[in-house]
C-alpha cells in the first residue's frame, strides 16, 4: 500500500504553478507606456504598469495592510480619494451655511 504525503500542511495538494504565467502585452491606461500583465486585457477595465498600479493602491500587500482603503472602485476612484473630496465638500458646506445663517440675522 502507498503512503500518502500531502504537499502542504493542510494535506490538500496545491494547484499553485511554479512556472511563470501567461504574461500578455498592453499598454498603461494612465502613463501609456507599454507593460506586460498576467491576464488578457479585454477593454472593460484600465490595465496598468506595476508602478502605476501600486502608485493608485493596487497590489495585494498594500491592501492586506491598509485594508479596503488602498482598493480602487469601478469609478476610478480610491476610499482616500472619496474620503478628501467628501472632506472639502463639507468644509465648503459649512461656509454655505455660515453665509446663510448670517444673512438670516441681518
Amino acid at each position: 500500500m502507498k503512503k500518502f504525503k500531502p504537499s502542504n500542511k493542510r494535506g490538500f495538494k496545491s494547484d499553485f504553478r511554479s512556472g511563470p504565467s501567461q504574461m500578455y502585452e498592453a499598454i498603461c491606461d494612465d502613463c501609456r507606456k507599454p507593460c506586460r500583465v498576467p491576464f488578457e486585457p479585454n477593454g472593460n477595465r484600465p490595465v496598468y504598469c506595476k508602478n502605476c498600479f501600486d502608485r493608485q493602491g493596487g497590489g495585494r500587500e498594500k491592501g492586506r495592510i491598509a485594508g479596503a482603503a488602498g482598493n480602487i472602485g469601478p469609478d476610478g476612484f480610491s476610499v482616500n480619494d472619496i474620503k478628501t473630496q467628501l472632506a472639502m465638500i463639507n468644509i465648503k458646506l459649512d461656509k454655505l451655511l455660515k453665509n446663510v445663517v448670517k444673512s438670516d440675522q441681518v
